[in-house]
């Protein structure tokens, strides 16, 4: 069995954590993990004996690579179809540091799509990876009075998204009422769970059938609900499974992931509904059930 080398036992130490980093910063676990491979390709090219601290090297690297990516992202999202909805990380799913990602839920991840790249980056490394704004201006290049200052935009802007809220109590029990209450085909079951002002985004990215704008208020959304859940295609199995720390509903057909519906719950309504159908974003989704709900 080969010895690995201490630089490559310190990347796979770090690699949980760098994951975590770019799934905040990219909201695509694919997307990180490719930004963190091309990250362990420089890391390999310097001298191991050189760097002073290797974890700080390698999050400056992996900033500064999802940034671009994001940059890249943002212009190519003017073409994308309908809503762009973050890709669902599963609680079971890839190795990533899911100390790093707690309390950060998929409303939140949604939330940092209003900002810009930049402040989204200052954001992510000083409240979820604590780091000071000297070391946040030496990864951006920045100065240290330029990082506070986007800091204190960017937490404003979150602060003013609804999406961002924290729930107030698990979606688990919701959940099962409202998908007991649609397959039942009762509209007045459904509807006693919904906000006044529930909103409902679907990316299905111009490669599956989804709505092109949010679904606003709650006869809208319960309508359109009670519709496609009575009239799905008889094959589809129910579950209900974890991902971003609460509950959601993942619906297959065979071994294939129909969708993953994540459900923003606050005083017992369901104030916001995020279903996730584009097939690129549910690759890591585990093909596997675990409550089959017929």
């Amino acid at each position: 069995m080969m010895m690995l080398t201490p630089q490559t036992q310190t990347f796979e130490r770090e690699r949980p954590r760098l994951v975590a980093l770019g799934y905040q910063m990219l909201g695509s676990v694919a997307d990180a993990e490719d930004a963190v491979q091309d990250a362990w390709l420089r890391f390999r090219r310097v001298r191991f004996d050189s760097l002073a601290s290797p974890g700080a090297w390698l999050t400056t690297i992996v900033t500064r690579l999802c940034l671009d990516r994001l940059r890249q992202r943002k212009v190519r999202q003017l073409a994308y179809v309908g809503p762009w909805l973050p890709e669902p990380l599963a609680d079971d799913g890839p190795a990533v540091a899911h100390e790093v990602l707690d309390g950060v839920t998929f409303g939140f991840l949604f939330a940092l799509e209003s900002l810009t790249p930049l402040e989204r980056g200052v954001l992510i490394l000083k409240e979820g990876f604590e780091l000071a704004h000297e070391e946040i201006a030496g990864v951006f290049n920045i100065r240290p009075a330029h990082s506070r200052q986007l800091l204190r935009r960017a937490r404003s802007r979150v602060a003013a998204s609804d999406a961002a809220r924290q729930d107030t109590g698990s979606a688990q029990p919701i959940l099962e009422a409202f998908l007991a209450s649609a397959q039942a085909g009762d509209p007045s079951g459904l509807i006693e769970l919904l906000a006044e002002d529930v909103v409902a985004w679907s990316d299905g990215g111009g490669k599956v059938s989804a709505a092109l704008v949010p679904l606003m208020g709650r006869d809208r959304v319960n309508t359109v609900f009670s519709h496609l859940l009575r009239n799905r295609p008889a094959d589809i199995v129910f579950s209900i499974e974890r991902f971003n720390g609460d509950a959601a509903l993942v619906a297959r057909q065979g071994k294939t992931t129909y969708f993953v519906t994540i459900l923003d719950v606050s005083g017992q309504r369901v104030r916001r509904i995020y279903t996730i159908r584009n097939p690129q974003k549910l690759g890591a989704v585990n093909p596997v059930p675990v409550m089959q709900h017929s």
